[in-house]
């Protein structure tokens, strides 16, 4: 309450964000949402298209913890290969050190084993950005099924969802914290939390209609160029600091 009395402006990275810090006893009037910028001119944009040769590649990267829901995109992969979709799984990340993390880890390559994956699954330890980015422009589809986790652990807005949308790639995301205020008006393509069978569903859309990684990603690449470019949030950064003084 001290904090919220004496402060002129609170930042929230969105609308789920926002309601959070009014929950908590901010006022609204001092609650402005202001969005992280990515660096739209340093990333490559490719068109995604799945050849019909060839299996769709996924692409997952990120902390092995319980909020980022690999377990879901492990379960939905299974479901999607017995379903006949031809597919890899490219799994970038490793537990970063945060109770819960390696218990979290051990899980996922269990699962990974026990659903009979490990033909089309490689993975890969943290990796340096331009070669994360090196295989996203070699990948289809990323996948970001973030859940809320048992102690209450949530996303913001996922930065490298974003950058990696910036790239023309299509992403299958949750309906979580502020995920949608990233898609905007294709918040329509999110799943449910926790659903693999959603992610299933997803991935056999994209083997029957392969055009629709390309459309999906151009839509996305786009809207996420015009609303979350850097410069344009610096700006917009600058304008709240000036307003508020």
């Amino acid at each position: 309450e001290r904090m919220f009395a004496r402060l002129d402006v609170a930042l929230a990275l969105g609308p789920a964000m926002a309601e959070a810090l009014e929950q908590l006893g901010c006022p609204q009037e001092k609650i402005v949402i202001h969005a992280l910028g990515i660096d739209t001119e340093d990333l490559p944009y490719r068109p995604r298209e799945v050849a019909p040769d060839e299996p769709v590649r996924l692409l997952f990267a990120g902390t092995f913890r319980e909020k980022k829901g690999i377990e879901y995109v492990i379960e939905g992969v299974a479901r999607a290969r017995k379903s006949g979709v031809p597919l890899e799984l490219h799994l970038v990340g490793d537990a970063a050190g945060k109770p819960g993390d390696d218990a979290t880890r051990d899980r996922i390559l269990a699962s990974i084993t026990s659903a009979g994956l490990d033909d089309v699954v490689t993975r890969y330890p943290f990796v340096p950005f331009r070669q994360l980015i090196d295989l996203a422009l070699d990948c289809h589809i990323f996948v970001a099924p973030s859940v809320v986790a048992e102690d209450g652990d949530s996303e913001g807005t996922p930065f490298v969802l974003q950058q990696l949308m910036a790239t023309g790639m299509p992403a299958i995301a949750t309906v979580h914290s502020d995920i949608p205020y990233i898609f905007g008006e294709f918040d329509s393509l999110l799943v449910p939390e926790r659903d693999a069978a959603a992610i299933a569903e997803r991935l056999e859309q994209y083997r029957d209609e392969p055009h629709l990684a390309s459309e999906h990603g151009s839509k996305l690449g786009q809207h996420v160029r015009a609303n979350f470019d850097i410069r344009n949030c610096a700006e917009r950064l600058s304008e709240i600091y000036e307003s508020s003084t």
